[in-house]
């Protein structure tokens, strides 16, 4: 949709509501119709839908594998598009094998790049110095909120674990 916007000419942003009103309570009405035919749609096919879960699961995990292949190669029929789909797939199961919570690997792949921009906007104001982000208070304390929130818990970690082993 942000692309849509930008290829009218529309600046999309909190200024959307007041500059074009017309395509904000567009948008509006098109969710709440949306919801409408959805709501419509939904309810009789309840009782199909809850059939799925009878479908056994080793059949259920192959069919959901086969259409993400036959989807990824269909878009753009490129073999690399399948290899990286497999690459994620497996980052995706090792994660959930090692408890590793998603929140925060998809907010970090989605917000990447544009921390990688602010970075580099930094590091052009200060002339590639680095001491831009310890020179005034706030920059300085929001890196002592960072740190002491990565460690804390690590510490909190190893002084859980030190006590157990001291109780054996």
């Amino acid at each position: 949709m942000l692309g849509a916007f930008l290829v009218l000419g529309v600046q999309p942003g909190p200024l959307l509501m007041t500059d074009r009103p017309e395509i904000f309570w567009g948008i509006i009405a098109s969710m709440y119709l949306g919801n409408v035919f959805l709501l419509i749609l939904n309810l009789p096919l309840i009782p199909y839908l809850a059939k799925i879960l009878s479908i056994p699961r080793p059949l259920l995990i192959s069919l959901v594998i086969m259409f993400s292949l036959i989807g990824v190669y269909s878009i753009s029929f490129n073999v690399f598009d399948l290899y990286m789909l497999l690459v994620f797939g497996a980052l995706g199961f090792a994660m959930r094998i090692f408890s590793f919570p998603a929140p925060p690997f998809i907010l970090a792949f989605i917000l990447g790049g544009m921390m990688e921009q602010a970075f580099r906007q930094s590091m052009t104001i200060s002339n590639g110095s680095l001491s831009i982000f310890v020179d005034s208070p706030l920059p300085l304390s929001l890196l002592l909120v960072a740190l002491i929130s990565l460690l804390v818990p690590a510490f909190l970690k190893w002084r859980s674990n030190r006590l157990a082993y001291k109780q054996r």
